[in-house]
């Protein structure tokens, strides 16, 4: 018997966490489970890669406004739910969340709904917090990529008996070390042989602490003169950090912008950083760790489950300076410890965080949620 159907409702397909780690799910979920991804907004820059995925994945596009005024289109996707006999409902933000809740009510109860947490609520309004606290109480279940989230969220929203946790995972066929994509792209930046490429893959935003890496990176060149700085990643702070890389005099660093090749620019590095002042799971790390890269990063949220400090990394408090650059220096210096710790990361990655154990979790959970032999709408 066909497995049921399921929902996942998104704001964007834009290059993002959530967005890449649903593309990954899409190419490699089990065929026998059709998938639907609903798109409320017209920001579909991934959309292409989306619509290459196997024939068992429909995305469509419903732009909503507001959830909770957009009547309309909640019950255009409502009768879509029917039409296609979908059971489960997943949302990833508090606009399908809404939407979500409404398409459960007016089901009579009969579609149980998800909703994932994808990061730590930092950005939220107290409005949406507290929407997000009563939203909650009629999601069927909830999921975290990471136990801190798990901690977080029951704390102070769920009885952790419907928090449920399926880690990231990573394509390690695919973020592997790569020679010629090395050698391009160090001459496409025209990055020297004899210099060492500092990188890093974040969106450009407050949280993910690039005036901190620009200071510590004036502060390695004093020591290093022969460094890099290569900055992966685009946003809304974009221009603002690439005006103050200008005004520190810092010619070195390169600003590439959203990539859509991102194991070559991982390829073309030496050391992977990360700064970040909170984070749920990041996907950046997950593969920065499966191509063998040294990496310092912040010891928060969910990186602390990825990375043991000494053995698969350096870990180092948020905006502590002198931890990050002793970190630093550490692996600059004595490159050898940083190629041990490059290969304990990947073997990690192969253990616990495999695409093939990600999916495997998605799986598992939603056939348990609701069965394959469940009556359908």
């Amino acid at each position: 018997m066909s497995s049921v159907p399921i929902l996942f409702l998104i704001y964007d397909l834009e290059p993002g966490g959530p967005e890449l780690r649903l593309l990954d799910l899409a190419r490699a979920f089990p065929e026998d489970r059709p998938m639907h991804i609903c798109v409320t907004s017209r920001k579909v820059t991934l959309l292409p890669q989306y619509l290459a995925c196997p024939c068992h994945v429909t995305v469509f596009i419903e732009p909503v406004a507001k959830a909770y005024l957009d009547i309309a289109a909640m019950l255009r996707i409502h009768r879509y739910v029917r039409r296609h006999g979908i059971r489960i409902v997943n949302s990833y933000d508090i606009k399908g969340l809404i939407l979500a809740t409404a398409i459960r009510l007016l089901s009579g109860n009969r579609v149980v709904t998800v909703h994932h947490t994808v990061d730590l609520l930092h950005n939220f309004s107290l409005l949406h917090k507290l929407a997000l606290a009563i939203l909650l109480r009629w999601t069927t279940a909830v999921l975290c990529n990471a136990h801190f989230i798990r901690r977080f969220i029951e704390t102070s929203y769920v009885s952790s008996k419907r928090i449920h946790v399926v880690y990231n995972g990573i394509d390690a066929g695919l973020f592997r070390k790569n020679e010629a994509l090395r050698n391009h792209y160090r001459r496409t930046y025209a990055i020297g042989d004899d210099e060492t490429v500092i990188g890093t893959l974040a969106n450009f935003r407050k949280e993910k602490q690039y005036p901190f890496l620009l200071d510590a990176f004036y502060r390695i060149r004093k020591r290093h003169s022969r460094v890099r700085l290569l900055c992966v990643g685009g946003g809304p702070d974009f221009d603002a950090i690439r005006s103050l890389a200008a005004t520190m005099g810092l010619t070195d660093v390169v600003f590439t912008g959203y990539v859509e090749d991102v194991v070559g620019h991982l390829s073309a590095m030496d050391l992977f950083v990360f700064c970040s002042q909170y984070e749920g799971l990041p996907n950046a790390i997950l593969q920065a760790m499966s191509m063998e890269l040294p990496i310092v990063s912040t010891a928060v949220g969910g990186i602390c489950e990825l990375i043991t400090d000494g053995e698969e990394g350096h870990l180092v408090p948020p905006n502590d300076m002198d931890a990050f650059l002793k970190a630093v220096f550490d692996l600059l210096d004595h490159p050898e410890r940083g190629k041990v710790l490059g290969r304990r990361a990947r073997e990690n990655v192969l253990t616990r965080f495999s695409l093939e154990t990600m999916v495997e979790g998605y799986d598992r959970f939603f056939r348990q949620l609701v069965p394959s032999n469940a009556e359908t709408l």
